[in-house]
């Protein structure tokens, strides 16, 4: 046995000087992972307790992660306590304490819960102002002996598993084939929206039989043509009404191609980001019944013209809810038949492979094995080989388990750049304080996709730390 002295780190309820309110709170929903409220609560002039029993230099890393963040932080001596030698291993998480996760080495947090990966908003409300002690039982020994393997891991076999980007001739090619993409003009909206408003649909036809065309011709205009079908389904871009105009108009193709394109798009917004648990029944309904909608018109697009490639990544898509999962086989085969060289019809096919939608890894790994054979048509294929190590990568970020996290999606990163790959693992990494990786992932990810605003955000966050 022997005499310890821990410590805690208090949280004034303060703002250090020269920091803006607002500053201060984006500091701390993004390095403790909460909600705007609870950030505030933080800061509301009430001192909190936002981590106990630690030792010294411990102690002075959370307080000051958090004094840069702009919170008044104090450091506090606890009553001296007898330990034995195995008690000191524990690295369990006092159940009311304000955890954050990426401020602890081992990286657990045994509150957390598993999510999709557009929803990380885990709920962490009616957490107490000050902590309690709790008896240790079982369950925590064994917390206990799982934080210490993972921290011997650390020093055996290197730490987080971070890697560099993929530099082998494949991934390399693979970038260049997005890049190549990403540098053809894509038709200008508001140009597009005023024709249809005027009713002008044999020119809007034209623009998008064009990109028909180019895509028949060179797959690096996948992109064009899919982005294009895309911000004309957004409701903020052109409304519902004009495109029912268009497709009774026309009864063309593409007309209710992009009609479904709208559907589709509006049974996400109606369902939302958040977790299964988050999400009401009147949500799911109108989700299923605005892709039913989508399906519709979708089918009624091939059943005009069956060669245009944006339908099938729709069609997989919305399959599920229109009661014929069966399909997506179907439609990914005839996807295939039209243009094998396509990557955003496979792209939808292997998403719902996931585990969280009723797949599994070992399927997206049958899948991969099965598009092999066409890596040589499409550089841009190459990067289905990092989907599965990408959705354990992002399973692990939703149990804030951030050396995981980490670990995946540096293997994933192995085959090429992905800007939700890159956003990911810069966010994980911020979590381990790791500023200066972190702010080069987000950096790559924003020349990919400039307008993510998380990205942006986090971005803003290290570039006041790097």
């Amino acid at each position: 046995m022997k005499q310890v002295e821990k410590w805690k780190v208090v949280c004034t309820g303060n703002i250090e000087s020269g920091f803006p309110k607002e500053d201060v709170v984006n500091n701390l929903k993004i390095l403790l992972q909460i909600s705007n409220n609870q950030a505030e609560a933080l800061i509301s002039g009430i001192s909190t307790v936002v981590k106990k029993d630690l030792n010294q230099a411990k102690a002075s890393q959370y307080a000051s992660a958090l004094k840069k963040a702009g919170v008044q932080i104090r450091i506090e001596g606890m009553p001296l306590v007898l330990e034995s030698d195995f008690d000191s291993l524990s690295l369990v998480p006092i159940e009311d304490e304000v955890t954050d996760a990426s401020l602890v080495e081992s990286g657990i947090d045994s509150s957390s819960s598993v999510g999709a990966q557009q929803d990380r908003d885990i709920d962490r409300d009616g957490y107490e102002k000050d902590s309690i002690w709790e008896l240790v039982t079982a369950k925590q020994i064994g917390l206990a002996l799982l934080s210490l393997f993972i921290l011997m891991s650390f020093f055996v076999w290197g730490g987080n598993g971070y890697q560099k980007i993929g530099s082998s001739s494949e991934a390399i090619a693979q970038y260049s084939a997005f890049k190549e993409m990403q540098s053809h003009p894509t038709p200008d909206l508001g140009h597009l929206r005023g024709l249809l408003e005027k009713g002008h649909y044999s020119k809007v036809e034209s623009i998008l039989s064009e990109l028909h065309n180019n895509v028949s011709d060179d797959i690096s205009w996948e992109i064009p043509f899919r982005q294009t079908v895309y911000d004309m389904s957004l409701e903020e871009n052109i409304r519902l009404g004009v495109l029912n105009k268009w497709v009774k108009s026309t009864h063309s193709a593409y007309a209710y191609m992009v009609r479904g394109a709208y559907y589709t798009e509006a049974g996400y917004n109606a369902r939302g980001a958040k977790y299964k648990s988050h999400t009401t029944p009147e949500q799911f309904s109108l989700y299923a019944k605005l892709h039913r909608k989508a399906h519709q018109n979708l089918l009624k697009a091939k059943s005009i013209d069956n060669s245009l490639l944006p339908l099938y990544s729709l069609l997989i898509i919305t399959a599920k809810s229109s009661g014929s999962s069966i399909q997506k086989k179907v439609y990914l085969d005839e996807a295939i038949a039209i243009n094998p060289k396509g990557y955003h019809y496979r792209y939808a096919y292997i998403t719902h492979l996931k585990p969280r939608w009723g797949g599994s890894w070992s399927a997206m790994q049958h899948f991969v094995d099965e598009t092999k054979p066409y890596f040589e048509n499409n550089p841009r294929l190459w990067l289905l080989q990092g989907y599965v190590a990408a959705d354990k990568g992002d399973i692990a970020a939703g149990k804030r388990s951030y050396d995981n996290c980490i670990s995946f999606l540096s293997e994933a990163l192995q085959y090429g750049r992905q800007s939700v790959w890159l956003y990911d693992r810069a966010y994980c990494l911020s979590r381990k304080m790791d500023f200066e990786k972190s702010l080069k992932d987000v950096n790559m990810s924003l020349e990919m996709d400039g307008d993510k605003k998380e990205a942006k955000e986090l971005k803003r966050y290290l570039d006041s730390k790097v």
